[in-house]
């Protein structure tokens, strides 16, 4: 029987008991993440894999036996009814290594060069030590506090705060691993260790604290950062023949060939063994015994040593190659050249088994071949064989990469691999009795050193602050110093990447801050992005703004028209907004052709706007709208505990050069939208967000009042509970539809964690949780990435595994636009960032670009003249204002390409 028979599972009634049997005991038992595939016709389960219905479809025979509600019941007296949990995943695991627990991941359809959204133009590193060594960047040879207090079960914990400005970073460590969080400190709150023990979800009775002053804490404390995973890394290299299967062929080839010989030049530089300085990847650098050469290279800052099995010692009297098999089996990821016919050797590749490299030590194996590509110039070609237990790492397989290309994906798939390894059972046991065994042997260290038990002061005391100030001088410099001279033996050593230093160029960022205006005079409250670099904004005191690329700026509606949420629908020709009025706000459309051809006279007043309102949307305070790049614009309004379903009247229709058009508009502003349904909710709303769906849409919301989100179906107007949310405490941070890749999914963000959740059929299936350092205010998916906006960063990480890529610090920061192109402000020149358009300022303080001519905002060219009208009336007033606020863009660099 072949896989694919295996990966069809049961279905019918037996699919059905199944359902019913995992979800009751799996819910029992506290478990979350259980679902079924959507096509209903497999169970999708960590202890319930397609290998595992292999499996048992092997002791029975045949796939058709499955399909047979006595072949469920088998299958469930198989599992047995009675089984404990542990009992079940240990049969369960018993099953999956009789045949085989690995992945298969090969190159997609998106060829280098083409424009592949799935695909950074960079091979970025997940989960970079300069965002995750947080000890070593922000407390090590600073002044920072260390406390040592104990759990419930008598274990010991530490708890590292420094506090710079109006940020205070925290660490908790603990055996199962460091947690980190980032506190925006406010002026009117009072700060204490145990305080910040309460955002750690710590338990009320494990809050007993002693403060460590020791210099030496600081060493001890490194260490346990160091054990969240390598900085330097050690890959096998193995040469293999298309034709070999076995492990000791490959082993066996004592010689490479030419083909191997340019590959490993492609990788990293020869180098003789004996007396080598730098990293040494467990090999002998003094008597030659592992070898006289190796292959070592520097990627990112990371030194790498490669152990190539034809430079390890061969001997002719060993079958199995013990003496190389001991470096390259206990390997995590490992390299195997398979060296023949481009055809054969892919194909190899390909039917390449996991299980034929007897070691329990490696996890992934990528396998490599050479391709003579499209163009006939000479490439590579990669498949990627992973461990079921490690997690989704990236960047993912491209066809026939070229040389620089190929090797700067190959090493970041493979330090990225190892990382994500680190997660399996396997390493996450090891780690977590290494750590337990480090922090209790820390704390008795601890018991003999000078300590005091910790104040409710708040963090803003000083360190020693009941010694003298001669003394309390000589202590902090002593602290300092330490701390200091270990960051720099770490650097020297080469043990932090903070080394690079064999690094030639600079870390290549996989996001961007562009600044597209240096002085506008207000603050922001909301905005949102137009056409081609403009933007309509709205101020908290000073009226309604549009934005032009060159930095000027024009008063379209004034500030007797406070607005609290704006979208600009520039397909559909029209923005909409709500106000923000201490009574009878409203909901407003205007089409964008009565502001730029003088329908609509500008700036615009609250007694010339009125007739842009709808009368029944009085109170509104929240709406949604669907897509915007769709042919239909349809809206939610919300109004206290109703929410009015509106429908654009005007489906957008573009000319033959993709312009959008200009529909013919009713008299009535008014008339434009359509009410065609009222749904009425149990509480007042605090998110809305539209869900389309075929044949019917739904609208999700969570209330004020309660912590859950409900999606309600428009037609049958049927209300369907998100499952496994009701652990939500505190307030949504978002709650906003995702639609990519033909499905639409929830993004749910709530104090420091977020999920995507698909709905499908009744039912909800979970992503990975998404855990970030700091409480987000805004919360933003843009595929493969998900963005959290706070007050100060910018947090990006992967949506698929939710490993950290970058931090962006941003004084002050505000997001006001989420469309392609995120549009945020900030108090502050942020250093580093690309002035859009090479804008500048000139001596009339008005922004001019080099540029000759202005790009227009509509695709009429009769919107041009109202244009430079609207900037001239504005000119005197925009030279009288204060500098202000700083606008930026963030773009992703896979969408920028290399600039």
């Amino acid at each position: 029987m072949n896989m694919d028979e295996g990966q069809r599972g049961l279905s019918g009634a037996a699919s059905g008991k199944l359902k019913r049997k995992w979800k009751s005991e799996r819910h029992s038992k506290g478990f979350t993440s259980w679902y079924l595939s959507p096509d209903d016709s497999k169970v999708i389960d960590p202890f319930c894999t397609p290998k595992l219905l292999r499996s048992v479809s092997q002791k029975h025979k045949s796939v058709s036996a499955l399909k047979s509600v006595d072949a469920g019941e088998q299958y469930q007296q198989l599992l047995g009814s009675n089984k404990s949990l542990n009992e079940l995943a240990s049969l369960v695991s018993k099953m999956d290594s009789e045949v085989g627990p690995f992945r298969m991941e090969v190159e997609s359809d998106c060829k280098e060069g083409e424009s592949c959204p799935q695909t950074a133009l960079h091979a970025l590193l997940e989960n970079p030590e300069s965002e995750t060594r947080w000890y070593f960047k922000y407390f090590l040879g600073k002044i920072h506090q260390n406390y040592l207090g104990y759990d419930g079960d008598k274990n010991p914990f530490f708890l590292s705060i420094v506090v710079s400005d109006s940020l205070c970073r925290c660490m908790l460590w603990r055996k199962t691993g460091n947690k980190r969080m980032c506190i925006h400190l406010n002026p009117n709150t009072k700060y204490t260790p145990k305080s910040v023990l309460e955002k750690f979800s710590v338990a009320r009775g494990e809050r007993s604290l002693k403060e460590m002053l020791s210099p030496n804490l600081q060493k001890e404390l490194l260490t346990l950062e160091e054990q969240e995973g390598a900085v330097n890394f050690k890959f096998g290299v193995l040469y293999a023949l298309a034709h070999q299967r076995s492990d000791d062929e490959m082993f066996c080839n004592e010689t490479g060939s030419a083909n191997f010989t340019k590959f490993l030049e492609l990788l990293g530089d020869k180098i003789p063994l004996e007396g080598w300085q730098h990293f040494k990847g467990g090999l002998d650098v003094k008597r030659n015994s592992t070898g006289t050469h190796s292959v070592y290279t520097v990627f990112e800052g990371h030194e790498i040593m490669f152990h190539v099995s034809t430079l390890l010692p061969y001997s002719k009297d060993d079958q199995q190659q013990l003496e190389r098999k001991r470096h390259i089996g206990n390997d995590i990821v490992v390299i195997i050249f398979i060296d023949g016919e481009e055809n054969e050797a892919y194909q190899a590749a390909l039917n390449f088994d996991p299980l034929c490299m007897r070691s329990h030590f490696n996890h992934i194996f990528a396998l490599v071949t050479r391709g003579g590509g499209p163009t006939g110039a000479e490439n590579y070609r990669v498949v990627v064989h992973s461990a079921e237990s490690v997690p989704a790492f990236g960047p993912p397989v491209l066809s026939h990469m070229c040389n620089t290309t190929f090797r700067e994906f190959l090493l970041a798939k493979l330090i990225n691999g190892e990382k994500a390894a680190y997660c399996t059972p396997t390493f996450a046991e090891k780690k977590e009795r290494t750590l337990d065994l480090l922090i209790k042997g820390v704390e008795q260290k601890c018991n003999s050193e000078f300590r005091r038990v910790v104040s409710t002061t708040g963090l803003h005391q000083q360190v020693f602050p009941n010694s003298s100030s001669r003394k309390k001088m000589e202590r902090e410099q002593s602290f300092t110093d330490f701390g200091q001279r270990l960051k720099v033996e770490k650097i020297i050593t080469g043990l932090h990447p903070t080394s690079q230093r064999t690094t030639v160029a600079p870390k290549k960022e996989p996001w961007e801050t562009i600044c597209v205006s240096e002085d506008f005079p207000y603050k922001i409250t909301c905005g949102d992005a137009c056409e081609e670099g403009t933007l309509v904004v709205s101020t908290q005191a000073d009226g309604t703004y549009f934005l032009f690329r060159d930095g000027s700026y024009s008063l379209i509606i004034d500030k007797s028209i406070p607005i609290a949420q704006l979208v600009v629908a520039h397909r559909h020709q029209v923005i909409i907004f709500r106000t923000a009025l201490s009574k009878d706000n409203y909901f407003y459309s205007i089409p964008l052709e009565h502001i730029f051809s003088g329908k609509l006279k500008t700036p615009a007043v609250k007694s010339s706007l009125s007739k842009y309102s709808i009368s029944y949307t009085k109170g509104c305070h929240l709406f949604c709208t669907s897509p915007l790049d769709s042919q239909f614009l349809r809206v939610a309004v919300a109004v206290k505990n109703k929410v009015f379903m509106l429908a654009w009247k005007h489906a957008a229709t573009l000319t033959v050069d993709g312009s959008p058009v200009t529909p013919t508009y009713p008299s009535n502003p008014a008339d434009n939208f359509i009410k065609h349904r009222e749904l009425h909710l149990q509480d007042t709303p605090a998110f809305i967000t539209l869900l389309d769906e075929v044949p019917t849409g739904k609208v999700c919301v969570s209330y004020q009042k309660q912590p859950v989100v409900d999606a309600i179906d428009e037609i049958k107007r049927e209300t369907q509970r998100i499952p496994n949310l009701d652990i939500i405490k505190g307030k949504l941070t978002c709650l906003t539809s995702i639609h990519a890749n033909g499905r639409s999914e929830i993004l749910i963000g709530y104090d420091m964690t977020c999920h995507l959740i698909t709905l499908h059929d009744g039912t909800a299936y979970n992503s990975v949780e998404l855990v970030w350092n700091s409480e987000p205010k805004d919360i933003v998916y843009m595929f493969p990435y998900i963005l959290a906006f706070t007050s100060n960063t910018v947090e990006i990480r992967m949506a698929s595994n939710g490993s950290l890529m970058q931090t962006i610090n941003v004084p002050d920061l505000h997001l006001f636009s989420k469309k392609e192109d995120l549009y945020f402000t900030s108090s502050m020149l942020l250093p580093g960032c690309r002035l859009d358009n090479k804008v500048v300022k000139t001596a009339d303080g008005g922004g001019k670009s080099l540029s000759s001519e202005k790009r227009n905002f509509s695709s009429t060219s009769k919107l041009s003249q109202q244009q430079q009208q609207l900037q001239q009336q504005q000119q005197q007033h925009q030279q009288q204002q204060p500098e202000g606020v700083y606008i930026y863009k963030i773009v992703a660099e896979y969408m920028t390409g290399s600039q």
